[in-house]
């Protein structure tokens, strides 16, 4: 699932970004300090490529959660 909020400033140390990116991501469980840095390479490269917003612009936080409901029920 993904969500997409455009259309406001973000500040960096308190400088406004051209272009950055805050991400949010929530796990069901929790992963390992390899694997959240692995997903934070790969979530850079993506808004790079596809947005051409640079690494040094991108915070990436990790959140994981042991009960997730969905469909009228949870996993």
């Amino acid at each position: 699932m993904v969500g997409l909020c455009g259309g406001y400033d973000l500040f960096m140390a308190g400088k406004k970004l051209r272009k950055g990116a805050y991400v949010s991501v929530s796990l069901y469980g929790n992963a390992t300090s390899a694997d959240y840095e692995n997903m934070t390479g790969a979530i850079c490269s993506i808004l790079r490529e596809e947005l051409s917003i640079p690494a040094e612009s991108v915070y990436v936080t990790y959140h994981g959660i042991a009960d997730w409901g969905w469909n009228g029920s949870n996993f």
